[in-house]
């Protein structure tokens, strides 16, 4: 009877003292859940083609330029066929894909640099589209961009389209502009942009 009262003790004290201790490691915890999300994987040789994948056409633009100037890439290409809302309300037809393509004229690459491949709804559509035209073209290798928090979902996503097409690749994961990666949980769009990855690499995990 003293063993299950002492027992019974012990299981109050960890019921109490493990929230205590999530609460005050909270912001390492939440720290590194993002940081999981972000993968890099850095090419072994020249680039023959940089992939620009579709959503935030400008930050990955950006950073794509940077690649651009700071890598030996023979060709840009970006991907995705999906029409902002905000567009689509103004009566503009330019999809993501096209969007990326135009602000990396802008910066200064030029036009022969860059083509579009006009396929892909979602990430999963964009990498088996991807692997047509590596295949199509015959490269001996490739490189993705992204927002660096949507990197490791894509490193999981190429491995399965790849797995029977095994080359070298690389992920260059593009800065975030809208919220502060290192405390994402304090800003409504780090909020969203983390729980929707975790959420959508369990769906890719179970669908595909």
């Amino acid at each position: 009877m003293n063993f299950f009262r002492i027992l019974l003790k012990r299981w109050w004290i960890l019921l109490i003292l493990i929230p205590l201790i999530l609460f005050a490691a909270r912001k390492p915890i939440l720290k590194s859940l993002g940081n999981f999300l972000v993968y890099e994987k850095l090419p072994e040789t020249s680039i023959d083609v940089l992939f620009v994948l579709s959503g935030n056409p400008y930050e990955r633009a950006n950073f794509a330029f940077q690649l651009y100037n700071q890598h030996e890439i023979d060709k840009i290409v970006c991907t995705g066929i999906i029409i902002p809302n905000n567009l689509k309300a103004a009566g503009y037809t330019d999809h993501e894909g096209m969007l990326t393509s135009i602000r990396l004229k802008e910066l200064g690459i030029d036009s022969g640099k860059v083509m579009l491949l006009e396929i892909g709804k979602n990430t999963w559509e964009e990498i088996n589209a991807i692997k047509k035209y590596v295949v199509d073209n015959q490269l001996e290798n490739f490189a993705i961009t992204s927002s660096s928090f949507h990197t490791r979902r894509i490193h999981q996503t190429v491995k399965r389209v790849f797995r029977r097409n095994k080359m070298p690749y690389a992920i260059f994961p593009a800065p975030v502009e809208s919220f502060n990666p290192d405390i994402w949980w304090q800003d409504e769009a780090g909020l969203i942009t983390v729980n929707n990855e975790y959420l959508k690499m369990l769906y890719y995990r179970l669908k595909y």
